[in-house]
C-alpha cells in the first residue's frame, strides 16, 4: 500500500480517495506477476523435493489476488460450492486450500477459500469489502 501502509483506512481514504487508497504502492499488474512467478517457483521446488503438501501463510490480499488469477488466468477449477463471487477478501486466520497437479502447474482446483470452520464459525465473512 506504499505511503498508505500503516494508516487507518478512514485516514487513507480521506487522503487518497476511495478508489486510490490501496494503490499507493506496487501496481496491481506487477504484484500479480510477482505472485504468479512465486507460485511457479514454489511448485517447481516442491516437485523437485517430491513434497506433496506445502503450507503458505500470507495476507488476505495476497491469497485473494493469487486465487482470482489462478482461476481466471490459469483456469483453475473451483471446489464444490465455491463460486467466483466467493473469492473475495477472506476473514483473518481463514484457510484456503489449493490442489495442483504435479504434472501441470495450470491444472489445479481452489478447493476451499477463506474457511473459518477451524474457528468454530463457518459463516464468518469480512463485512468491510473495500476491494476496489
Amino acid at each position: 500500500m506504499g505511503v498508505a501502509e500503516g494508516m487507518f483506512i478512514e485516514d487513507a481514504i480521506a487522503k487518497y480517495g476511495q478508489k486510490n487508497y490501496k494503490n499507493q504502492g506496487e501496481g496491481m499488474q506487477h504484484m500479480v506477476q510477482r505472485l504468479l512467478d512465486e507460485w511457479e517457483t514454489i511448485w517447481e521446488d516442491s516437485n523437485s523435493k517430491n513434497q506433496l503438501n506445502v503450507l503458505l501463510c500470507t495476507h488476505g490480499g495476497v491469497v485473494t489476488n493469487l486465487s482470482n488469477h489462478l482461476f481466471s488466468d490459469f483456469g483453475y477449477k473451483l471446489g464444490d460450492g465455491l463460486t467466483v463471487d466467493d473469492l473475495k477478501f477472506p476473514f483473518n486466520t481463514s484457510v484456503t486450500v489449493i490442489d495442483v497437479s504435479k504434472e501441470d502447474l495450470k491444472d489445479g482446483c481452489i478447493v476451499l477459500f477463506g474457511s473459518t470452520i477451524h474457528l468454530g464459525a463457518e459463516g464468518m465473512k469480512v463485512t468491510d469489502q473495500r476491494i476496489v
